[in-house]
């Protein structure tokens, strides 16, 4: 059976060749309240979809994956070079309003999501830490 050597920032492994890398990196920070706000960033192939495409097959649940989802305005942002489509909104959780900003990066063949949540009264920081993210992102040549 072929081994694949896999890479992450902490350990590398062998594994059997043949996967579907859909690496997932969860980032928290305490709000001044102590609770949290989350980032996840995963990977995913566009299989042979326009990115537009993708985020339709991605978001087109929303409504039932997020109690009472009700989108929101997007803040004003950088332009990037890279195909970029973002969706913001609130939804119920228990008796705790959230905020959720997806944003969705595509080069080639490869999709970023990136999600950042956390209480809605926790806007704009919510807004900052993925605006600073997706300013900050630089797709690796190697």
């Amino acid at each position: 059976m072929s081994r694949y050597t896999y890479h992450m920032d902490d350990c590398v492994i062998s594994v059997p060749e043949g996967f579907r890398d859909r690496a997932i990196h969860v980032l928290e920070w305490a709000a001044e309240d102590e609770s949290p706000i989350v980032l996840i960033v995963q990977r995913d192939k566009l299989a042979n979809k326009t990115l537009e495409e993708y985020v339709e097959q991605d978001s087109r649940d929303y409504d039932t994956r997020f109690k009472r989802h009700a989108p929101e305005e997007l803040p004003e942002g950088p332009s990037l070079p890279t195909p970029c489509v973002q969706r913001a909104f609130r939804w119920v959780r228990g008796e705790e309003v959230l905020y959720n900003r997806h944003v969705y990066l595509a080069d080639a063949a490869l999709v970023i999501f990136m999600m950042t949540s956390g209480l809605a009264r926790h806007r704009p920081r919510i807004d900052q830490i993925a605006g600073d993210a997706v300013e900050s992102l630089c797709f690796r040549e190697d």
